[in-house]
């Protein structure tokens, strides 16, 4: 009785032609190590990764539009579905930013603080970061929280993220 036939015969190399049972084999190249060293997959299509850990494009597009027709509770509720739901990434950030706004404008402060509390925490992006740092100090000019306003702009100056030259037309 000889060797069975199973044992004879090794995995196949990685090739675009390979099954999925293959991929995780040490010498695929799609294989969960190289996805664990943040490599693509070659037989996925471009993006595909990526696609998965943004927010829906759609869902954003939509909740965008309600922003821009003035319908705010709609684009509240969109924008608050897409800030619980998808994945964090650089949207997140912006996502958050949105919500902050539109609390703002119905008054609801204290939710509008936490929201831009955390988009600062989500932005990566230093012009969105600064969005979300100039939306934190509306509020504290709404809530009449001067001194948190004062720390807040000394931290931007002491940080350089803003100068301390005088617009021309205050001058």
């Amino acid at each position: 009785m000889g060797i069975p036939v199973a044992f004879l015969s090794s995995p196949p190399a990685c090739s675009r032609a390979c099954s999925s049972r293959f991929r995780s084999s040490p010498g695929c190249r799609g294989s969960a190590a190289a996805a664990r060293r943040g490599r693509r997959d070659p037989r996925s299509p471009p993006g595909a990764r990526e696609a998965a850990r943004t927010a829906p494009i759609v869902s954003f597009l939509q909740a965008e539009g309600e922003y821009a027709a003035g319908k705010r509770d709609e684009a509240l509720s969109r924008f608050l579905d897409l800030a619980y739901t998808s994945p964090d990434d650089e949207r997140k950030g912006f996502i958050w930013w949105r919500v902050g706004e539109l609390l703002l404008v119905r008054g609801e402060l204290d939710k509008a603080l936490e929201a831009a509390d955390k988009a600062v925490l989500l932005s990566r992006a230093p012009y969105l970061s600064l969005s979300a740092i100039d939306l934190k100090l509306r509020i504290y000019q709404r809530m009449k929280w001067n001194n948190e306003a004062r720390q807040m702009a000394a931290y931007l100056l002491d940080r350089k993220f803003v100068a301390r030259t005088l617009p021309r037309s205050w001058r």
